[in-house]
């Protein structure tokens, strides 16, 4: 693992709070993230790692939806 690059636990945390954050607690949920990793780059990495695999969920529920539309 290179440096500030977030653990397999660190990234499943953020999974599960951006699960359970609403419009109304996203700030608490953020602000007990963070309280969660030693450096800003490391949360970073961990925010970062969690985007793209909500972006690739994403893109599969819109070919997923355009297969259904034909």
């Amino acid at each position: 693992m290179q440096p500030n690059e977030p653990t397999p636990a660190q990234i499943d945390l953020i999974r599960k709070l951006v699960r359970s954050a609403t419009l109304e607690n996203a700030h608490i949920e953020y602000d007990k993230a963070r309280l969660q990793f030693t450096s800003k780059e490391e949360f970073q990495a961990a925010l970062r790692f969690v985007e793209l695999e909500i972006q690739q969920h994403l893109t599969l529920i819109e070919h997923w939806h355009h297969l259904a539309t034909k």
